[in-house]
């Protein structure tokens, strides 16, 4: 569903000029961007007599001076700006949930922790307003990631390697071969983006 996934995106915001457009009008394209790649992910499994395909995006677009990144599911995006590591989205998890309200997640079954909460693929998705928006500046670098990386590298190992690691790609390449290294259950990808 990856594949169908980034197709329709692609394809639905290739059909508008979104150089033209403002930051909010970029976040209300965005999100009709999601709700048709949804309605693709629900209509391929029925097609395909399934019952069910989570699927999990970050994305960010590029105005002339600032990034919009917007995600859904586990995948993350970051941005190292100065050596300094900031994490600009948030998992729409179970675990998240709970660290957000302050509940522990000891609780919770080890199984329990990925569950997503919100996610392409479903009947009921409904997206969000959350978006991150930010100035381009010179020397910046964008990872986007998916759980694959982020669940068995830690944040402070992603931005020593993001800060020593001349370019984009050889860090994006470190990343992911790091996580399957460690195990990686999931395809890790990774892309990187410096200004």
């Amino acid at each position: 569903m990856c594949g169908l996934t980034i197709d329709v995106v692609q394809q639905t915001l290739s059909k508008r000029h979104v150089a033209v457009y403002t930051a909010g009008q970029l976040r209300v394209l965005i999100n009709e961007a999601l709700t048709v790649t949804n309605n693709a992910i629900v209509k391929a499994v029925r097609e395909a007599n399934g019952k069910w395909a989570g699927c999990s995006l970050v994305l960010a677009l590029w105005t002339d001076s600032a990034v919009i990144v917007k995600s859904v599911g586990d995948c993350r995006a970051y941005l190292l700006r100065n050596n300094s590591l900031k994490q600009l989205t948030r998992d729409h998890t179970l675990s998240q949930l709970l660290a957000g309200s302050g509940q522990t997640e000891t609780l919770l079954h080890r199984n329990q922790r990925d569950v997503l909460l919100n996610c392409l693929g479903v009947h009921d998705f409904e997206p969000n307003d959350e978006f991150a928006t930010f100035e381009i500046r010179q020397g910046d670098r964008i990872l986007l990631a998916n759980a694959g990386v982020t669940s068995l590298i830690s944040n402070s190992e992603i931005q020593t390697l993001l800060s020593q690691v001349v370019t984009a790609t050889a860090a994006a390449t470190t990343l992911g071969q790091t996580a399957i290294e460690r195990g990686a259950k999931t395809t890790s990808c990774v892309v990187m983006f410096d200004v």
